[in-house]
């Protein structure tokens, strides 16, 4: 059975406006999708692993902090991510 989220001609669908949440957003264009559905499994995979590595690298130590804590199940605050 074809997931529908990995199947590009229904999951593609155009966007009008990009939804802005928080203080942070992206947007992501119908070419970079299809581009990364044509990949297969074990590239998505590969491509996923390396931007987790860059992105654990780039992370600041209040950041690192938070997501052990979160790893662990420890109570935080919202507060703690900017210390």
């Amino acid at each position: 059975m074809t997931s529908p989220i990995l199947n590009a001609s229904s999951a593609i669908s155009p966007m009008t406006e990009p939804r802005h949440v928080g203080g942070f957003h992206y947007y992501v264009s119908n070419r970079q999708l299809r581009a990364f559905l044509s990949r297969t499994p074990g590239q998505r995979l590969r491509w996923l692993e390396e931007m987790r590595e860059f992105t654990a690298k780039m992370a600041s130590v209040s950041t690192k902090r938070w997501w052990k804590k979160l790893r662990s199940g420890e109570p935080w605050t919202p507060s703690e991510v900017d210390e």
